[in-house]
């Protein structure tokens, strides 16, 4: 299985920035926006994109809510 057959969506994606792309702006933007806020009752949508910059910008530093 190549990186590109990760999600069934990214399959006919052969670039690496697109599927980067399409993994952010449909996977990831999800999660943070949809998913978390609706499972756990989350209403500080700021703490939420200041959560997602610090995520985006320092990749797997453990962040302390």
């Amino acid at each position: 299985m190549g990186k590109t057959t990760l999600f069934y969506h990214c399959s006919t994606i052969t670039s690496e920035e697109k599927i980067t792309k399409y993994l952010r702006n449909n996977v990831i933007e999800r999660i943070i926006y949809i998913d978390l806020p609706a499972e756990f009752g989350i209403k500080d949508m700021e703490l939420l994109k200041n959560t997602d910059r610090t995520r985006s910008k320092k990749p797997g530093v453990e962040t302390e809510l």
